[in-house]
């Protein structure tokens, strides 16, 4: 398999044009700022000279680190958006000689995501020398602000913000002010702005006065609670925005919003037609629509129309079974196309795509901050393929596993089963009946070869999971119709419930062995994959029609 240059680099940059490198000794290449150096410039600066080594006091290669000015030309940079996150990398030639890069941005920002793009690029040879490609890139990102929603991901921020992911939603709360003040450190250290967010309040002006001028906490984000009524709703927004006008008045620098789940078109119409001012957002985050993984829209015309008047519009899709449910779902297709649809609304903040249990999902996440950051770049053959080599995968393995997974893990979530046993009460006239289950059950015994061919574990518990559930759907479905039945079938009821209890268990094993790698390899982790996991476990209990007297049996054997 044959690699291109931006292969290696991701998300892909808008435009980049690049040709093979060339050799240059790690002692002989040099990193120089022409700027000051901040905490998100030495982030960006500590990056690329990882790859140099002492000794340099007549560089042959010098990367350079600098500012651009208001009357610098680019007719790419005319269609930019979003200009205070955008960079160029041009080659520098001296006497027809390769000798230099100049890393060029508006902001720190911009110029870490210059050093990011710079460091996948260049290839690592040796102990001694690294492979620099001829690179010229002017890039910037679709939407404002990326990020990841709930969880412990904080402990990830080294690992999203190289990902250019952007944004990070913050519950102030925390009772260690030590812990707190770290928080925004590391946030500054690797330019990710913080949303702090508010559930409780009586007077948002005390909000305001309390954490933007006493503690100088900015982005406050109130989250409007999901039972409150259409009249009320309407009303807190209103207080809302009156205040932030009073304070903005003063404050200029000062950004707040609101988010709620949705209500109807006509709920959001009147909360639109509210005098909106300037950096104040409206989002939304609601089970029926930013779970929904239908290919269906989650917006409508009154967002567009919103945004297409310069309204600032956020959305916080997930990537999750239910509130209470979490399952292994790799899904390039339908992220790239939930992507899309937020570039075509113009989405000023998207929070999410991180299962609800807040498991480092590496996968999907990348795949995300691809598409968030490009989604009119590659396709999602060339994305795993980049993911691929950025990974040390064998791409036709790869490709081939995540072809036969992807609509089997997505089908059994359209199924609606795993949610259904997650549930208390659990209804099983809620399961939607599963077209094709034959195909999507032969597809992940496919996923599971590939996987165990690409020995990666994480990789066969996902397919094996994926494999195992649609087992115990269909066995659930039939044993379901057979308890409805007056005179059941015993002998075909037992036989399936001694399938279902095997199938279960091989979920429970898969589950807990995914969610200990994922714990591991990442840190951000919460609880709702155990939950998952344990319902399965328990599903079987479930079917005792006949329960007695397979003890019987069984003590006669």
């Amino acid at each position: 398999m044959k690699y291109k240059i931006k292969d290696r680099i991701i998300p892909c940059p808008k435009y980049i044009s690049a040709k093979e490198g060339y050799a240059f000794f790690r002692n002989r290449t040099k990193i120089v700022l022409k700027i000051e150096e901040t905490a998100v410039i030495k982030s960006g600066y500590d990056l690329l000279n990882s790859l140099c080594s002492e000794g340099y006091l007549n560089p042959d290669f010098v990367i350079t680190l600098k500012r651009l000015d208001e009357y610098y030309t680019d007719k790419k940079l005319e269609r930019c958006e979003n200009l205070d996150q955008a960079y160029i990398i041009k080659p520098v030639i001296v006497d027809k000689v390769y000798s230099g890069i100049d890393l060029m941005a508006y902001t720190d920002v911009g110029l870490y995501y210059a050093c990011s793009t710079l460091y996948q690029a260049i290839e690592q040879i040796s102990e001694k020398e690294i492979d620099i490609p001829y690179i010229d890139v002017t890039d910037w990102p679709s939407c404002t602000y990326r990020g990841l929603f709930l969880g412990d991901y904080i402990r990830c921020l080294d690992k999203t913000s190289f990902l250019k992911l952007n944004a990070l939603d913050f519950v102030y709360n925390t009772k260690s002010r030590e812990k707190e003040d770290k928080i925004y450190a590391d946030c500054e250290k690797y330019g990710v702005t913080v949303f702090s967010a508010v559930f409780e309040w009586d007077n948002p002006k005390e909000i305001f006065e309390r954490l933007w001028i006493k503690e100088k906490r900015n982005n406050l984000l109130f989250w409007i609670k999901d039972e409150c009524e259409e009249s009320d709703l309407h009303y807190e927004a209103n207080r809302i925005i009156e205040a932030f006008i009073d304070y903005k008045k003063d404050c200029p620098e000062l950004k707040a919003g609101i988010i709620t789940n949705s209500k109807g078109n006509k709920t959001f119409d009147r909360i639109f037609a509210l005098s909106q001012p300037e950096d104040f957002s409206i989002s939304y985050c609601d089970k029926l629509k930013t779970y929904n993984t239908d290919v269906r829209e989650l917006t409508d015309s009154t967002v567009s129309a919103y945004t297409k008047k310069g309204g600032l519009f956020g959305i916080y899709p997930m990537i999750a079974y239910d509130s209470k449910s979490f399952f292994l779902w790799t899904a390039p297709e339908f992220i790239q196309f939930r992507c899309s649809e937020f570039d075509r609304i113009n989405a000023h903040k998207v929070m999410g795509y991180t299962p609800f249990a807040c498991s480092f999902s590496k996968f999907n996440i990348a795949a995300f901050s691809e598409w968030l950051w490009n989604p009119k770049g590659r396709n999602t053959i060339d994305f795993i393929k980049a993911y691929s080599y950025k990974n040390n995968l064998d791409f036709d393995k790869f490709e081939n596993m995540l072809y036969y997974l992807t609509f089997a893990s997505w089908s059994l979530q359209r199924s609606n089963f795993v949610q259904v046993i997650c549930d208390d009460p659990i209804d099983f006239k809620k399961i939607k009946k599963l077209p094709k289950l034959s195909q999507m059950t032969n597809d992940s015994l496919k996923a599971i070869k590939f996987a165990e061919m690409l020995q990666d574990q994480s990789y066969i518990d996902e397919a094996k999971a994926t494999y195992s559930a649609l087992v115990a759907y269909s066995m659930t479905r039939k044993l379901a119709k057979l308890d409805s039945a007056k005179k059941p079938d015993q002998k075909k009821y037992l036989q399936y419930l001694q399938k279902l209890d095997d199938s279960c268990k091989t979920v429970y094993t898969c589950l807990m062995e995914w969610a200990e790698f994922v714990k591991e390899e990442a840190g951000a982790y919460d609880a709702f994959i155990y939950e998952t996991a344990k319902a399965f476990l328990h599903l079987p209990k479930l079917f005792d029609r006949f329960g007695s007297v397979k003890e019987e049996s069984d003590s006669e054997n």
